[in-house]
């Protein structure tokens, strides 16, 4: 009694999950709706845009200056040591200054190459 009735609680599920799939075969996706801007919208996105320019420009301002002032630094540096000043950082340092503010500046410059690759896959 117990495997005649699996055996039909079995077939009862086959047809109930063959029936559901068949219905979902009937079942339209509806279209997308398109999108056709006005003037005036079109107009906004162009202003937006625009706006959205400049801000860039403004933090690409503050960045390049950012680059410029570790530039004059390094440049600095560099013509202190070859310039021979005894007083220089390089000539002054102890090993472990030398060691933490190489550390540093190698940080430095691995942030602007990965800047510099993430650049370049922005304008490519």
């Amino acid at each position: 009694m117990n495997k005649l009735f699996i055996c039909f609680f079995t077939a009862g599920l086959l047809v109930i999950s063959g029936s559901l799939s068949v219905e979902q075969e009937f079942i339209k996706v509806p279209k997308e709706k398109k999108f056709y801007p006005s003037c005036q919208q079109y107009i906004e996105l162009n202003a937006e845009i625009v706006d959205e320019a400049n801000e860039l420009l403004n933090v690409l301002s503050r960045f390049l200056k950012n680059v410029v002032d570790i530039q004059k630094s390094a440049i600095s540096e560099i013509n202190e040591y070859v310039d021979g000043d005894k007083e220089c950082f390089i000539n002054k340092a102890t090993k472990q200054m030398r060691a933490d503010a190489y550390a540093k500046k190698m940080k430095i410059k691995i942030r602007l190459q990965e800047i510099i690759k993430q650049l370049v896959m922005i304008i490519d």
